[in-house]
């Protein structure tokens, strides 16, 4: 896929996904889409490490 090709992919998909107001919000909120566009190389570790936390957090509580 040429770098035109992904672009042009980039943007039928946000279309799709999301609405021109949603769109617009978005851009406002950040410049990196990867972030706030729900991919998972960004969010599993995140949720992962918080998951990890709160876990550990629960055992410190059932220790008192």
């Amino acid at each position: 896929m040429t770098g035109e090709e992904l672009q042009a992919f980039k943007v039928k998909v946000t279309a799709e996904d999301f609405t021109p107001e949603e769109w617009k919000r978005l851009q406002a909120a950040s410049n990196g889409g990867y972030h706030y566009l729900g991919a998972a190389k960004i969010l599993a570790p995140i949720g992962k490490a918080f998951a990890e936390a709160m876990a550990e957090l629960k055992q410190l509580k059932q220790a008192e």
